[in-house]
């Protein structure tokens, strides 16, 4: 297996759903490459062919007196869907899905090892070949995740490349094990929370971030609970209708 596969794996878990993500990873695994680091390089030349096919159709139109200059905004709807920059912010996330699928195959594999006197079953295998992982000790992991993230951050140089988007180097981070980008309501800016630059680090920040969710959860099914009034009564029987479903997940910020 490469190192290249826990990316793979991490593109194909996003390309679920209609997320700017999503659509993204599809756009990525759909480029003709063997490679999913080559794909990545690719998708950004595709997306610029794309922007400037579509201004031109735009300036044409505009040119064209037989349309009375009529301006479709061909350019900008494109923009607004397919805007290459944002591979910068794709490759972030594709480094957090690396950390949560390790992160389930360190949790799977733990739990094999103490189940493993019971019956001998190895249910580890099953997630990590679900996430691109090779099958191995725990201790080894980190090592597989420090690999997968080194490809990364080779890919975001090459996209980096003054031939490519070396223009907006000003405005992308270091790629980092884990990070979630929150919208400053009053700002009205991102800010990084959740950040981590080691396989170690990022664990520590994930298990955090679930018991925290895991509070907040517990504090409004006791909220739900302490709402619920027993005082109305038709003919003895008391209806008690269901509390709020509680769907809280952890997420990445757009």
């Amino acid at each position: 297996m490469t190192n290249s596969a826990m990316i793979d794996a991490a593109i194909t878990h996003l390309s679920t759903g209609e997320t700017k993500a999503a659509q993204f990873a599809r756009i990525v695994q759909k480029q003709a490459h063997a490679d999913v680091r080559n794909r990545i390089v690719q998708t950004n030349a595709s997306l610029q062919t794309l922007r400037r096919e579509a201004k031109a159709t735009a300036d044409l139109r505009v040119a064209d007196q037989a349309l009375n200059g009529i301006n479709d905004n061909t350019d900008t709807r494109v923009e607004r869907l397919h805007k290459p920059e944002y591979l910068f912010t794709f490759l972030q996330k594709i480094a957090n899905q690396i950390m949560w699928s390790a992160r389930a195959y360190k949790k799977a594999q733990e739990q094999e090892q103490l189940d493993a006197l019971d019956n001998g079953i190895d249910f580890s295998q099953d997630v990590a070949d679900d996430n691109g992982i090779d099958h191995t000790p725990v201790d080894l992991i980190a090592k597989q995740v420090d690999d997968a993230m080194q490809d990364l951050k080779f890919a975001q140089a090459c996209l980096l490349d003054s031939r490519r988007m070396g223009y907006f180097a000003s405005n992308v981070n270091d790629l980092r094990y884990h990070v979630v980008n929150v919208l400053n309501e009053e700002t009205g800016e991102y800010e990084q929370q959740h950040a981590a630059d080691s396989f170690d680090q990022a664990l520590e920040v994930m298990d955090n971030m679930l018991d925290a969710n895991n509070e907040r959860k517990e504090a409004d099914l006791h909220k739900s609970d302490n709402d619920i009034s027993f005082d109305d009564e038709d003919d003895g029987e008391e209806e008690v209708k269901e509390g709020p479903e509680f769907t809280a997940q952890i997420s990445d910020a757009a």
